[in-house]
């Protein structure tokens, strides 16, 4: 059973943080790749990859016939750019293909007509003869060598070679590779999200400490963020089972969140984020408007007015008036908006630890936190239930 202490006001701050967390950093998610779109950064990381596969200083430029191969140049978008993905079938065909190649020499014969007409000598061999031709005429290198390692486990008895059994050979080694590519790009980007959590978290001012202080001053507002948690976690607790990996469920998941907007409810959030790859620059500006509309939707203190720090700073301070009757916690929020909005040197320095706090937090990743939340609505769930606002006012 869990303790007393966790069934406080503190956990449910935390789940509505972190709900918040999840959402912003699918913000800074289609941000990141509206850039590396805008710069063709995919396409450039993977040539630089199979470049580096293929490497071979006493041999020909394999990662540039690769590229210019049929299968692979058609996957080409237009002639400025390199394919964002290369199938693992794709890549062994064209490989085989080009080594094959190197068995076939180009003659160029005198017709009747006094022209000349080029002949393929050797391409009339079958694709086993072309290719055991084709690596052996390779200088000695150690790519050269692994290419005979690939052909020897696939060379029967008499010497011929199983072409569909290297080309899975080929196909693994390539997704091998982009294994642990994927690790080096993902390294290669963080510099990249923990500049865009701080843009993220300085464009929409969401100052951490002062959304922590809110949530657990208003009651309604932490209420219906933790209802909302609670929905959200179930939903991409199912889809993680379904699909089986964490950023494949956070996509379906947020398909599955409609976003209201411009009074349409649409696919958003992960509309969104599953098509971001594919989608032009000009979508990734709605993509993102539909995710900030959809914060908006909760209603949280955050963003940029003249009634809220820091602005509020530079402006003539307006009084707030309290309806009659207002509750404790509603006394609550206003002296903490007074405190907040008065101009010195504590108030400045929470603001900047906030805006710190959020930025950092939004660098770590959507399926970070959506994992978090799923595990903190878990911890949650296995204690008390914990009372509404509502059941609290009719006690």
């Amino acid at each position: 059973m869990i303790s007393a202490a966790l069934l406080t006001p503190y956990l449910d701050t935390i789940i509505a943080l972190v709900l918040l967390y999840a959402l912003l950093s699918i913000l800074v998610s289609i941000l990141l790749e509206a850039w590396n779109k805008r710069i063709k950064l995919r396409g450039v990381f993977l040539q630089k990859v199979v470049y580096r596969m293929l490497d071979d200083p006493l041999n020909h430029n394999y990662g540039h016939l690769i590229y210019q191969h049929p299968i692979i140049n058609a996957m080409r978008r237009d002639g400025n750019s390199y394919p964002h993905y290369i199938p693992a079938e794709g890549f062994a065909n064209a490989l085989i293909d080009v080594l094959a190649e190197q068995a076939v020499t180009l003659r160029y014969e005198a017709r009747e007509d006094g022209t000349y007409a080029g002949v393929r000598m050797g391409a009339e061999d079958p694709l086993q003869v072309r290719l055991n031709k084709g690596v052996d005429g390779m200088a000695e290198s150690e790519l050269k060598q692994l290419f005979r390692n690939f052909m020897d486990r696939h060379r029967s008895a008499a010497g011929v070679v199983d072409v569909d059994g290297l080309k899975l050979e080929l196909g693994r080694w390539f997704d091998g590779n982009m294994e642990r590519a994927g690790g080096e790009y993902k390294n290669d980007q963080k510099h990249k999200l923990v500049f865009l959590g701080f843009l993220v978290a300085v464009g929409m001012n969401v100052d951490s400490l002062h959304l922590t202080r809110m949530f657990l001053l208003d009651t309604d507002l932490r209420d219906r963020m933790v209802a909302e948690a609670d929905a959200v976690a179930e939903r991409y607790t199912a889809e993680r089972e379904a699909l089986g990996t964490d950023s494949m469920a956070t996509l379906a998941l947020m398909r599955s969140m409609g976003v209201r907007h411009d009074g349409v409810v649409t696919d958003s959030l992960l509309r969104i984020a599953a098509q971001r790859l594919d989608t032009a620059e000009r979508r990734a500006l709605a993509d993102a408007e539909a995710v900030v509309e959809h914060v908006r939707s909760w209603q949280l203190p955050l963003g940029w007015n003249t009634a809220d720090a820091p602005l509020s700073w530079f402006c003539d301070p307006r009084p707030v008036q309290l309806p009659e009757g207002a509750r404790p916690s509603q006394r609550a929020v206003l002296r903490h908006l007074q405190e907040r909005n008065t101009p010195k040197a504590w108030s400045i320095l929470q603001w900047l630890i906030g805006i710190f706090i959020t930025g950092w937090s939004l660098s770590q990743g959507a399926p970070f936190w959506f994992e978090a939340l799923v595990k903190l609505i878990n911890i949650r769930r296995s204690g008390v239930k914990p009372q509404t606002t509502d059941e609290r006012q009719h006690r």
